[in-house]
């Protein structure tokens, strides 16, 4: 099987923005898909559930003024993700999630995917949730593509985009996520991956177009053996975060981080996830041009924790809560 494509769950910042009139039957199309997709993945078998709750303190604030030259890291930040995933077939697999990250905020998104032993398309309505205090929903779509090597090599791309392009009116947004993973496997005891991701949530809420992103470069290595209760997860990435006033002032944050998470196979159906990263060097540009920190003043982090559920074929159900 291919490696499936982990997205870090971040918080994110509620901003200004509101629907166009076009943008309602899409909308419509999107809650459509979305409903039949929750309902394949609540009917059909090998059913996996995952959570994740994350709090940090690497990101700007929504209340940030534009003429503050300082980072404290006394901000925290919180966020997360629910995904379904159903392997309707062999070959067919539907993935439901509602996220809340850092830059791209609320989303809900589903996706339904063909996969076989060497590749795998996907493709479903991504959905911006209360974003804005104009706008209650935005569509958008997600696609995936894939290829492998069994048992030797992997890469993946997956976007997540609003429709409609960048924000243009007072109060609009557009929010995009696109991650790009090369990976591969070492003998039955290993998967290294290779990783970008880029972020953008541009957003006017008012006279000026403000735009906060993430680009984050990261080598991540996935350590387990057969029969042993638990999974290691070592990390190192480099990010830079920004946030631009069009017109006006771009501050911007680089980060060096190491991390390292482990993932307890409690049962066969349920496993328990911990992650912690660190920044051992920040250091800040153009309007953060002379901070500058060695990982303890301000202590710098991003930590998460978290569940997997597997319910394998055939199992019977639960049934409804006591």
């Amino acid at each position: 099987m291919m490696a499936p494509l982990s997205l870090n769950g971040g918080s994110c910042y509620a901003r200004g923005g509101s629907a166009v009139v076009h943008m309602k039957r899409p909308i419509v199309y999107s809650l459509i898909l979305a409903a039949l997709f929750f309902a394949a993945a609540s009917t059909a078998g090998g059913l996996e559930i995952e959570g994740i709750f994350g709090l940090g303190n690497l990101g700007f604030s929504a209340a940030r003024a534009s003429t503050d030259t300082s980072f404290t890291g006394a901000d925290l930040f919180w966020g997360g993700k629910l995904a379904i995933r159903e392997d309707i077939t062999s070959n067919i697999q539907v993935e439901t999630a509602v996220q809340r990250d850092l830059i791209a905020g609320n989303s809900i998104s589903a996706l339904l995917q063909y996969k076989s032993d060497y590749f795998r398309v996907g493709m479903g309505p991504y959905i911006g949730l209360l974003n804005s205090s104009g706008s209650i929903l935005k569509s958008g779509i997600s696609t995936l593509l894939g290829a492998e090597l069994p048992g030797i090599a992997f890469l993946m791309l997956r976007t997540d985009s609003s429709l409609g392009g960048q924000a243009s009116t007072s109060g609009d947004y557009f929010a995009q996520s696109n991650r790009i993973v090369l990976g591969f496997y070492v003998r039955d005891s290993a998967i290294c991956q290779f990783g970008l991701w880029y972020e953008q949530f541009a957003s006017t809420p008012g006279a000026t177009e403000q735009v906060d992103s993430l680009t984050e470069y990261s080598f991540d290595v996935k350590v387990f053996e057969k029969n042993v209760p638990y999974r290691l997860d070592f990390n190192l990435a480099y990010q830079s975060l920004q946030r631009q006033y069009l017109g006006g002032p771009t501050e911007t944050l680089g980060s060096a981080i190491v991390g390292a998470g482990i993932t307890l196979i409690l049962s066969p159906e349920f496993a328990l996830i911990l992650d912690f990263r660190t920044s051992v060097w920040s250091f800040g540009a153009d309007a953060l041009t002379g901070f500058s920190d060695i990982g303890v003043s301000p202590f710098l982090f991003q930590g998460s924790a978290g569940f997997r559920v597997t319910v394998p074929d055939g199992a019977p159900s639960a049934g409804p809560p006591p």
